[in-house]
């Protein structure tokens, strides 16, 4: 390939297109590298040679145009929709993507998903590339649906005809993305394969079987429950983002974790939803796992600033949803030792108390930039999806400090009034009782039993009602009647048999000082 006469040697512009000499050598090389199925160069190119030229070439422009590379690549109609999904995706990392990118990236990806749901793509990509294209793409719906639901004072004449346009011809519509993703998932038969490869304990990377003509479709398909789940999770459906993970068992390590990105993606959403269903323990498991998963991608990792800044990122995000977690159900027993020991440190440690002191400001703070950047379908208020699970979250949050307070003096009684609960408290009577009710109500979580964690027939929706830090009692007329033999270990306080085991093993060390004493 001749080189550039311009100053600067390689950074100079090919007379021929108008385009750096490098970003002309991606074009070609990465084709080339396609057709010969040459899966670790496209790798490296994808994740470390394209984020690199952007940087020097392309940061506040996009690349060359899908037309002024087409001779590069014989017009292959395959290879200009990878290529434009590539373009459109660096054109959403500028300040502000127009109305056009993002009606012609939407239009892309129909074209690119037609072909292989319709088609038979004779190509091996790498899982790298095809789990961002599934995440890419929820991104891009996220980003519309926030750009639509903006103040329409704010945008042209021009601009407000063509999204109107857009919305007609259901540009980036709900429906129409998860019908995408689903159809890629039934297409691929993914989740039969996931059933078979559970039944047989083969694991996730059966759902490569047979697959000697192309990878494409498979992965895509199994990347597509992840990408679903994310985007149940912007809709608010929380039930639907767990259930489209019930083949992916997320208590043993499968095909998602072998792309860190997606490995972070699939536990940090699982955590959400479990959080929002008020399953707060399984959202522990999931949140400290997104955590683990982050930590060890940083060791070696040899992708670009900007993958690993987002990886970061989502490590805080989970952070500080588990925090809120943890002070609202301590199972500190669910979560990774090197999480627990961050979390009981420095800045965190700090955050731990002041949400463990019932700090309402706080626990609204971490879950504002904590929780998915929710979507909603009403125009001129892309904020009411966001205040509405806030709303829920700070209710139930007022609703267990209420009911802990109430808690901690039932642990000093056997039995006490209402009234006197009431003035302890400094609450009136009726918001005591309904407190004991909601505080009877939290003992019970449900949750997937450790016991059953890798269980191959489990599913993320599944569970059982477990109770934790359960305090019994009853209410007589006027009087709270905390029943012995409740669960004092868990409470930490109660019945003195619960004391036993530690006064029999003082005793048995004071015997054997005694008797140590007595032979000298």
């Amino acid at each position: 390939m001749a080189s550039s006469s311009t100053p600067g040697g390689e950074g100079g512009g090919s007379p021929f297109l108008g385009m750096p000499d490098l970003a002309r050598q991606f074009v070609s090389y990465l084709y080339r590298h396609i057709r010969e199925r040459n899966v670790p160069e496209i790798h490296v190119m994808i994740n470390s040679s394209f984020p690199k030229l952007s940087e020097r070439y392309f940061k506040a422009s996009a690349w060359p145009s899908p037309e002024a590379v087409a001779a590069l690549v014989d017009h292959d109609h395959v290879f200009m929709l990878l290529y434009k999904e590539l373009y459109y995706r660096h054109i959403y990392r500028q300040p502000a993507p127009l109305i056009e990118h993002r009606v012609a990236s939407w239009a892309n990806y129909q074209a690119l998903f037609g072909v292989i749901l319709h088609g038979n793509p004779n190509m091996f990509l790498p899982p790298s590339w095809l789990f961002s294209m599934i995440d890419e793409f929820a991104y891009q719906f996220q980003s519309f649906q926030h750009y639509r639901a903006k103040d329409a004072s704010s945008r042209s004449d021009e601009e407000t005809a063509v999204l109107a346009q857009a919305q007609q011809e259901n540009v980036w519509n709900p429906s129409h993305v998860l019908n995408y993703l689903q159809a890629l998932v039934d297409k691929s038969e993914v989740v039969e394969k996931l059933k078979r490869a559970n039944a047989t304990g083969r694991g996730d990377a059966s759902v490569l079987e047979n697959a000697h003509i192309s990878n494409v479709l498979p992965l895509l398909g199994y990347y597509s429950l992840v990408g679903l789940c994310r985007v149940h999770c912007l809709l608010g459906d929380f039930h639907s983002a767990l259930d489209v993970l019930s083949p992916i068992h997320l208590s043993r390590p499968g095909y998602y974790v072998r792309v860190p990105a997606s490995h972070a993606s699939v536990l940090y959403h699982a955590g959400f939803a479990y959080m929002a269903s008020r399953r707060y323990v399984d959202a522990i498991r999931c949140l400290s796992g997104a955590c683990v998963a982050v930590s060890r991608a940083r060791v070696g990792f040899r992708g670009t600033p900007s993958t690993l800044e987002a990886l970061l990122k989502r490590a805080e995000q989970s952070y500080a949803l588990l925090a809120c977690c943890l002070a609202l159900v301590p199972r500190w027993e669910a979560v990774d030792q090197a999480v627990a020991t961050t979390l009981k440190t420095d800045v965190w440690a700090t955050r731990m108390s002041r949400l463990e002191g019932g700090e309402e400001g706080l626990f609204d703070e971490l879950f504002s930039y904590g929780c998915p950047k929710f979507v909603t379908l009403v125009e001129d208020d892309h904020t009411q999806a966001f205040r509405a699970q806030l709303a829920l979250f700070m209710h139930d949050v007022r609703a267990r400090i209420a009911a802990a307070s109430v808690a901690s003096y039932l642990r000093l009684y056997s039995s006490i009034s209402l009234d006197k609960l009431a003035v302890l408290s400094g609450e009136e009577v009726s918001v005591v009782r309904q407190s004991l009710m909601s505080l009877r109500s939290q003992s019970q979580i449900k949750t997937v039993p450790a016991s059953a964690a890798h269980n191959a027939s489990a599913s993320a929706t599944e569970g059982t009602f477990l109770s934790y830090d359960r305090i019994d009692f009853k209410i007589e007329g006027d009087i709270v009647r905390v029943i012995d033999g409740a669960d004092a270990k868990t409470r930490g306080h109660g019945a003195s048999s619960n004391y036993a085991p530690f006064f029999a093993s003082a005793l048995q060390s004071l015997d054997v000082l005694l008797k140590g004493e007595t032979t000298a």
